[in-house]
């Protein structure tokens, strides 16, 4: 067996601007102990909002933020590309959608749907208002016909102190859920080990 039939499966994480970027570190833990894998996370400019990168490097391989000149040295997007077999989008704003589908990078995050040469799911999470509208759903079409996957988003109800009521929104899926979708597009099954390309 080759190195290359041998290798991990490499995972790269895209994490934009939404309160659910906060959840990252608990699907990044679920990941790692359903998969044997090295995972890399790509932090848009709104996600260091939510998310502490230097708790979450303890946890990955690489944490990737920053749009600095200076970074593209090491974090050039088509090195960055050409180091794993499959990019999750976790979640995944109406921003960054919009970028996917028109083709656009806004950031370092979306050149990856340019330069990448992998399979890329998205995971969008935004209120309801925003998923029903057509454009995004238009967006959401876009992106299936260029290859890649949109997961549809679970729906949630919490108590909202704001409205001071049960209020149902669009979030992620449970950490399992994505794991599975992960094993699969790694064409990973039960008993069958990773396969480099």
């Amino acid at each position: 067996m080759s190195d290359s039939e041998n290798r991990k499966p490499r995972i790269l994480i895209g994490v934009t601007g939404s309160v659910d970027a906060m959840l990252v570190p608990g699907y990044v833990r679920a990941i790692r102990e359903g998969l044997d894998c090295s995972i890399s996370v790509i932090l848009t400019p709104d996600a260091r909002n939510f998310v502490n990168t230097d708790s979450l490097s303890l946890i990955v391989e690489r944490v990737i933020c920053g749009e600095s000149p200076r970074d593209w040295a090491t974090d050039r997007p088509g090195l960055i590309a050409a180091a794993h077999d499959l990019m999750i989008v976790l979640p995944a704003t109406a921003n960054t959608l919009a970028a996917a589908a028109a083709g656009t990078s806004m950031n370092r995050l979306t050149m990856m749907f340019l330069v990448g040469n992998f399979p890329i799911v998205f995971f969008p999470v935004m209120g309801p208002a925003m998923w029903d509208r057509p454009v995004v759903r238009r967006n959401v079409a876009a992106i299936r016909e260029d290859g890649h996957e949109v997961i549809e988003p679970a729906w949630r109800e919490q108590y909202e102190p704001h409205y001071g009521r049960m209020y149902g929104h669009y979030t992620l899926p449970e950490p399992a859920d994505v794991l599975a979708v992960i094993r699969r597009k790694l064409g990973i099954e039960a008993g069958r080990a990773f396969a480099a390309q």
